[in-house]
């Protein structure tokens, strides 16, 4: 007993309230991440279209799969904590929306969550909070066209989004809806678009694989080269020099 109270990670994947004989605990070696960007991407979307069964049930499915496999419970914790980081990130695009002590939260996952039920039903808490915020949005909000436009960006990173096609989204004049988005955000459509695809570009240059040429179409960039000179402009360095320089940090 004093060996399980001694040693955190050997109590994670226990049950709550179950009685065991210490064990020596293995763990998987592969990665939690693999599959992280479709998973962000899946959560993402059920949020916005304010699924809260289909979010309820990705993310017991997710927490089933990471059991079977038993990674590392310090990679899981990551894996949560950054879960919760980027989709506040992703969803402090929407106008008006505010997550309450997210800092908090993390810390408080990092210190207190000791088993893999517990950081399920926390993690679960938290997301029903994000689309429960969503949902608010959609009443508080003095203008309802700019929330249902951003969300319609945000579920479609992956087309080529033009400020007519947003327009028509709307049902609204396309002069009138540039003018509209930029008073009430203080922000060109085409910019806030572009910097969305960028975050989503830098995101799939550090979590996959893909090619830069397979990234710029998989956010709807009709040319490689296009899609590049809108990278550096905004981050700097190409995607090549960022794996090259997160590459050798390692």
């Amino acid at each position: 007993m004093r060996l399980l109270l001694n040693n955190k990670d050997e109590r994670f994947y226990y049950p709550h309230t179950s009685i065991q004989t210490f064990h020596p605990a293995s763990y998987s070696q592969e990665t939690l991440f693999t599959n992280y960007v479709v998973f962000i991407k899946q959560l993402k979307d059920h949020i916005l279209m304010e699924k809260q069964d289909p979010l309820m049930q990705l993310l017991s499915d997710e927490f089933e799969a990471i059991k079977d496999k038993k990674y590392a419970p310090a990679m899981v914790k990551d894996w949560a904590m950054k879960a919760i980081l980027d989709m506040n990130i992703s969803l402090n695009a929407l106008r008006g929306f505010k997550a309450d002590s997210l800092d908090t939260m993390t810390e408080y996952i990092m210190y207190k969550v000791e088993t893999i039920e517990h950081l399920e039903k926390v993690m679960k808490t938290i997301f029903n909070q994000f689309i429960e915020q969503v949902k608010e949005l959609d009443v508080t909000q003095k203008n309802e066209d700019i929330v249902k436009v951003q969300k319609y960006v945000q579920t479609h990173l992956d087309k080529k989004l033009s400020l007519t096609a947003a327009a028509e989204h709307l049902h609204l004049n396309a002069s009138y809806f540039s003018r509209m988005f930029k008073q009430e955000t203080g922000e060109g459509f085409i910019e806030y678009v572009t910097r969305l695809k960028m975050e989503k570009a830098l995101e799939l240059v550090d979590h996959t694989t893909k090619s830069t040429e397979e990234i710029a179409y998989a956010l709807g960039f009709e040319t490689k080269s296009y899609f590049l000179k809108l990278f550096k402009k905004h981050h700097g360095f190409s995607p090549k020099d960022y794996r090259y320089r997160e590459e050798a940090r390692l």
